[in-house]
């Protein structure tokens, strides 16, 4: 019997490290990669309304290779991320499994419970956060700040 429960043990034990490995991979908690910005691969329409739904700010960004949503707008405004405890961080360090969370844009600003930054793809409300939003050419993205139950 004692061989039977070192065996389950042992098991266990590489069940968990696949486990943290898989986690690792699949989360992509690591830091950004770097973006080459020599030759873009697309152009998009970003437009930041605030909540009396007037245009703040509405410019035409290029976009490279392996860049997010995230990486785009870091490049070419100031943001602040939660921290996580969803408290504003100007230094956008945390990283959630899904990826950042957007507190701020320039000066529009949310505080997470009350009101939250919607992301909109080509006027419709999108499926993804700033870290997972796939880019295409010609794409509308805007980003207006609401209420956090609309």
């Amino acid at each position: 019997m004692n061989i039977s429960l070192k065996i389950k043990i042992l098991l266990s034990v590489i069940m968990a490290g696949l486990l943290v490995i898989v986690m690792v991979f699949l989360l992509d908690l690591g830091p950004d990669q770097e973006i080459e910005t020599e030759n873009s691969i697309g152009q998009i329409a970003f437009i930041l309304y605030d909540e009396s739904n007037s245009v703040v700010l509405a410019d035409d960004l290029k976009f490279y290779e392996n860049d997010t949503l995230f990486t785009l707008l870091k490049r070419h405004y100031t943001l602040v991320c939660a921290n996580q405890f969803y408290k504003a961080d100007p230094s956008c360090s945390h990283k959630f499994p899904n990826g950042y969370v957007l507190l701020a844009i320039e000066d529009i600003e949310s505080d997470w419970y009350n009101t939250v930054l919607t992301i909109y793809v080509n006027h419709e409300r999108a499926n993804y956060g700033v870290s997972m939003l796939n880019l295409n050419d010609g794409d509308i993205i805007e980003i207006k700040r609401t209420d956090y139950d609309e």
